[in-house]
């Protein structure tokens, strides 16, 4: 619970603050203490390494996810990339193996959950004037579903194959 309510607070802050290079030492502190206290304390020694990369996998897959998505003009950046979008990613793929868990352990119900709710998370980011969403093109929301629902199935099949390996 506790790393649903972080992920939270740090993705307002990092929408909010995260294309202002006055606040980058201030960015890279955040980040630094988050993944300093997410391996620390969050994870037992023995996953760390299975935990970073599963964060490295699932991040480098979100970036590319909204490089994509940008490309199709699903979402309309402002510039070609935002800077706030990599802080984000990484802290989100913290949530997988914990807030996320129950979603990511079971393959389907994560599929049909974030094909719902991912697009939904872009639709209120657009709300605060983050980028613009193209909500009013079902067919770009579909589209942005199915992407969201491809990008489950990915971190959940890395993550059952590095489960598997760990346990063999």
């Amino acid at each position: 619970m506790i790393n649903g309510i972080i992920f939270q607070c740090l993705w307002f802050y990092f929408a909010y603050f995260g294309n202002d290079s006055n606040y980058v030492p201030i960015h890279g502190a955040i980040l630094t203490a988050f993944l300093c206290f997410h391996f620390l304390f969050q994870i037992p020694k023995h996953d760390r390494w299975q935990e970073f990369q599963l964060m490295l996998f699932s991040s480098v897959l979100g970036i590319f996810m909204d490089l994509l998505c940008h490309y199709l003009k699903i979402i309309t950046l402002k510039e070609f990339f935002y800077f706030w979008l990599i802080p984000i990613w990484i802290l989100f793929a913290g949530t997988l193996n914990h807030s996320l868990s129950f979603f990511t352990n079971r393959p389907k119900l994560c599929a049909f959950m974030f094909s719902i709710f991912g697009p939904m998370s872009y639709y209120g980011a657009s709300q605060f004037g983050l980028f613009n969403y193209q909500s009013q093109s079902v067919k770009l929301m579909i589209v942005h579903g199915v992407l969201w629902g491809v990008y489950s199935i990915c971190i959940t099949q890395f993550k059952e194959r590095y489960h598997e390996k760990k346990n063999s």
